[in-house]
């Protein structure tokens, strides 16, 4: 288990690897596999020992980043 106080909250965050993600760091000259392993993943894994609270995406329509919040389960 995460060091977490019983009452506490973990913000996550991370880029969403989208189609636009990708497009925007091609034209920003960055070439080749630069996140291995994306917010999704990361979220899947924390899923397994802690519980969701909200997750938000920005920005919402060509979502770039993922932002979540956690906690222990009850």
């Amino acid at each position: 288990m995460p060091a977490l106080r019983p009452d506490g909250r973990m913000i996550v965050s991370g880029p969403t690897e989208s189609w636009v993600y990708r497009l925007g760091r091609r034209i920003a000259g960055f070439q080749g596999p630069y996140h291995m392993t994306t917010i999704h993943h990361i979220e899947r894994a924390l899923g397994e020992r802690l519980a969701r609270l909200t997750v938000r995406c920005l920005p919402p329509v060509l979502p770039l980043f993922r932002i979540s919040v956690w906690r222990r389960p009850l």
